[in-house]
């Protein structure tokens, strides 16, 4: 199953890719911007998307510290990296990212509870700088009077999503001794997952300290990725507003968080070429950006990613055994 969702996302990439191309750009063209590309401001952009695996890393790394543990800066750019290629992978909605990255932590040394406490606050953090990031996007968009109707649905299916997964944490959290009902109580992830909720600390994960510095680090990095996309529309000759990338970068997330694709493939594409040109990018350009974007945010860093998570987890099945 997960092999064919990533391949029908494969094939959406593929057929916007060709509309773009051969229906409404100049081919001619699409090809120019991609050889005029500035190594300058890619390099910036390169450099930006460093900084957004040392932010994500800090989130984990100061929960370590608040409960007594220290990662090095190494470690916590590692776990970034491994937790952002499980998630393009596997659409769960950045689940997969950070139970891979609880495995790692195991595996520093760090207790399974205090794991589970970082992966709490990073899901509750990220969610509270999305919706704020999405309430930035949306003044954008109203000043724009581009609120299109596929707009409003995509920001009403992430409402429905931004506020389902918070609230089933604290429900969880609440009701620790719960016990799923049939199938659910039978499988062995669920049972585990809910014995380390059972021993994780609702005080601790509910610290407005932890919390709004995680959210912080949180907004930082949706800054930074939308810096990395201004960078390299500006490495294509394309001198937009940075609110213009920071409001393509917001809706492209939210395209591909409610797709529930793996990595939003095509989803994000489509939704980041769509606000570009929606906002007064042409659209060779707008696709040539996303490109480039998805070149250093997604396909870069997948495979060492990749390799990362793949020895982290044969290194916690081996002790398992």
């Amino acid at each position: 199953m997960p092999k064919a969702v990533f391949i029908v996302s494969i094939l959406m990439l593929v057929v916007l890719v060709v509309l773009v191309c051969t229906h409404l750009g100049d081919t001619e063209h699409f090809a120019q911007l991609l050889e005029r590309a500035e190594p300058g401001w890619l390099a910036i952009a390169a450099l930006l998307q460093l900084c957004t695996y040392c932010c994500a890393g800090a989130i984990w790394g100061q929960v370590a510290r608040s409960g007594g543990h220290r990662l090095r800066l190494g470690v916590l750019v590692r776990l970034a990296v491994e937790k952002l290629t499980v998630d393009q992978l596997i659409p769960t909605v950045g689940m997969a990212g950070n139970l891979a990255v609880v495995r790692a932590m195991r595996r520093f040394g760090l207790p399974g509870w205090l794991a589970m406490e970082a992966l709490l606050i990073d899901i509750l953090s990220r969610y509270a700088a999305y919706v704020v990031v999405a309430v930035i996007t949306v003044a954008i968009l109203w000043l724009h009077h581009d609120i299109t109707p596929l707009v409003r649905w995509l920001l009403a299916a992430f409402a429905v999503v931004a506020t389902i997964i918070p609230l089933t944490i604290w429900w969880l959290l609440r009701h620790r001794k719960w016990h799923p009902p049939g199938w659910l109580g039978r499988s062995e992830r669920i049972s585990r997952l809910l014995d380390a909720l059972s021993r994780v600390s609702p005080d601790r994960i509910g610290s407005p300290t932890l919390v709004t510095l995680s959210a912080l680090l949180q907004m930082a990095i949706f800054f930074l990725d939308a810096g990395t996309l201004w960078s390299v529309l500006r490495a294509i000759g394309i001198s937009a507003p940075p609110i213009t990338a920071f409001a393509a970068l917001v809706m492209a997330s939210i395209a591909a968080t409610v797709s529930f694709l793996p990595g939003g493939i095509g989803s994000f594409e489509a939704g980041c070429t769509a606000t570009l040109t929606l906002l007064g990018i042409p659209i060779e350009a707008a696709l040539t950006g996303t490109l480039l974007l998805r070149g250093l945010t997604f396909w870069l860093p997948l495979i060492p990613g990749f390799i990362l998570a793949r020895h982290d987890l044969t290194f916690v099945r081996q002790k398992s055994h």
